[in-house]
């Protein structure tokens, strides 16, 4: 194998990328959880707001009022904002990622990687021709 390459993946950042995040990350996803992103995050008034809504909601439902348990379900929904973080456990020491940085940092790392190992990729046979 070419020797730039070699020591190319064995450069401590890449390395680390690896084995801290990338290997991480996809085999928890591979192997143990569904990929879910929470729809929002909740602040604590928010919280006893969507409780309290979730109850109306089930009290109007048990009542027949479909359309008032509608409108407590949409400002139910209205509620929190977007959350851009995954983490893949909370009892491992998993730490969140941000989700669009992250996807972009991934790409140009395989790109950069990629890009590497065509430029330094060649054959034994034609290298000691």
């Amino acid at each position: 194998m070419n020797p730039h390459l070699c020591a190319y993946l064995r450069k401590g950042t890449l390395t680390q990328w690896y084995n801290k995040y990338t290997k991480n990350y996809r085999d928890a996803l591979a192997h143990r959880i569904p990929p879910y992103v929470p729809p929002a995050t909740l602040n604590d008034e928010q919280q006893r707001r969507f409780e309290y809504l979730e109850q109306e909601i089930r009290r109007l439902v048990g009542k027949g009022d479909f359309e008032r348990s509608e409108v407590r379900r949409d400002e139910q929904e209205s509620l929190g904002r977007s959350n851009p973080l995954f983490v893949h456990s909370f009892s491992e020491e998993a730490i969140p990622v941000y989700l669009h940085p992250q996807l972009i940092a991934d790409f140009m790392t395989v790109e950069e990687l990629l890009k590497t190992a065509i430029a330094n990729f060649y054959c034994e046979s034609q290298n000691e021709e």
